[in-house]
């Protein structure tokens, strides 16, 4: 096949690749953070920063003025880790706010290694995930008034970490703090709050965790083909060139592919 042709041809088989990946063992191993926005100004507010803990879904909300490097860190700092200390790893995508030198000295300081995600390929941030819970919450409450999503927040994060979760099979907040959530229900109707064996539970979980991703990796490879790369095979990278009509560039136009490239190190 000529070389016009494998970067500009829509390819027809099974997408390449099969899902494989790591799963969170633990609470505090790692912490998925992403920037849901622009949103409309809610009492001055246009940014969500959201952090999921990778093992419990625990996620922690937090307005923001304006994403930038140093209103991250200071809302992590203030809001994050003060009240729950560090993870070992935190993970991001490559937005300027997360790759900045700014921000990689702060992470650095802290002792967390931080991994970045595949560009153009969010599905293994737990962060991601978790802003589709969160707009289908905000939707329900703000439906009626856009403006209003800042509001109460703090009853979207509870009610985000008080739900039963379908992977784990239990709340966050079982599984962060080994105890249900106490609510206004809990306490005007004095449901019992009972405390969870929080080790029996993690285990508990994770057995449940795996089951659920068994499921899914089966799911999603019925769809994909397994492939195997070796040290010096040649690939051509898929690319994602966006329309610019200054430049005269048309996404519908442009090549598919890029390359031929030779591999020359296996990570894993």
């Amino acid at each position: 096949t000529c070389h016009s042709c494998l970067t500009t041809k829509v390819e027809r088989t099974q997408p390449k690749g099969q899902l494989s990946s790591k799963m969170d063992e633990k609470v505090g191993q790692t912490l998925y953070i992403d920037i849901a926005g622009p949103l409309p100004n809610s009492h001055g507010y246009t940014q969500l920063l959201i952090a999921v803990d990778g093992m419990s879904r625990y996620t922690i909300l937090i307005p923001l003025t304006q994403a930038t490097s140093t209103s991250i860190i200071n809302a992590l700092s203030n809001h994050v880790f003060k009240h729950f200390g560090f993870w070992q790893r935190i993970v991001s995508d490559n937005a300027t706010v997360f790759t900045s030198k700014k921000f990689k000295d702060f992470i650095f300081t802290t002792g967390m290694k931080h991994t970045l995600l595949i560009p153009y390929y969010p599905c293994p941030n737990m962060a991601e995930r978790q802003i589709q819970n969160l707009k289908a919450t905000i939707r329900a409450r703000c439906h009626d008034d856009h403006t209003a999503w800042a509001k109460d927040l703090y009853l979207t994060q509870i009610a985000l970490n008080s739900a039963y979760n379908e992977s784990t099979k239990y709340s966050p907040s079982d599984l962060f703090f080994g105890r249900h959530l106490l609510t206004p229900i809990n306490l005007i109707w004095d449901i019992n709050n009972n405390q969870l064996d929080l080790q029996a539970t993690w285990e508990t979980a994770l057995q449940n965790i795996k089951s659920a991703h068994k499921k899914h990796a089966a799911a999603y490879n019925k769809k994909h083909t397994p492939t195997q790369y070796s040290i010096g095979n040649k690939v051509y990278l898929k690319t994602y060139i966006i329309s610019d009509q200054q430049k005269s560039i048309n996404q519908k136009l442009a090549p598919k592919y890029r390359g031929p490239f030779e591999i020359i190190k296996k990570l894993s």
